[in-house]
């Protein structure tokens, strides 16, 4: 039996015809995987950015709230010295146990130095607080500043002489630290222009 020209043009063109479609359906699906794949991916950077980076951000502005509080309280006590131990567990002691408080609940979210440098901070916050509290019974509260002149080693070890250099250094490197944690360079690419 001869199959004509076509039969034989009509086999071959539905060959080929089911072969594009064929190809064409597979190129298809596999393009929409990679689609979903990339949505996929895309999806978990966005659940990534909003659940994770929005309670680290929540955590160290926290921490940087109340570590600018009890700041602004040690100095507030330094420039206006009170005899009142009262006062001083009161208007201090709870900004110490929140800062504290936010410390643990953002230490996760801190590289080595970062914490290096917020123990620094905090161990001159209490520094500051005992300094406080020992200069009631010891006749009132002497403060210096080492940066800007010299003292002898007696006032500078007094258990009533606060120096607020190494208050302020540690401050400083914390303040400089949180910028950068607040406000990382990644963030800066993707915000709105001015």
């Amino acid at each position: 039996m001869e199959v004509s020209d076509a039969v034989l043009a009509a086999i071959i063109g539905a060959a080929v015809g089911a072969a594009v479609s064929g190809l064409v359906a597979l190129v298809t699906t596999v393009l929409n995987n990679r689609y979903a794949e990339k949505r996929q991916k895309a999806e978990a950077k966005k659940w990534y950015a909003q659940f994770f980076l929005s309670r680290k951000l929540d955590s160290l502005s926290s921490l940087y709230s109340s570590m600018l509080h009890l700041h602004g309280l040690i100095l507030r006590y330094v420039a206006h010295p009170t005899n009142d131990p009262a006062a001083i567990l009161e208007n201090v002691d709870r900004p110490i146990e929140v800062f504290v408080r936010e410390l643990g609940l953002s230490w996760v979210y801190m590289s080595d130095k970062d914490r290096a440098s917020i123990n620094e901070l905090n161990n001159e916050f209490l520094r500051a607080r005992r300094v406080m509290l020992n200069a009631i019974p010891a006749g009132g509260l002497i403060t210096i500043d080492s940066d800007e002149k010299e003292h002898d080693d007696e006032v500078l070890k007094g258990d009533r002489t606060l120096d607020i250099a190494p208050l302020r250094t540690a401050f400083n490197d914390f303040v400089d630290r949180m910028e950068k944690l607040l406000s990382p360079d990644v963030l800066k690419g993707i915000e709105p222009e001015k």
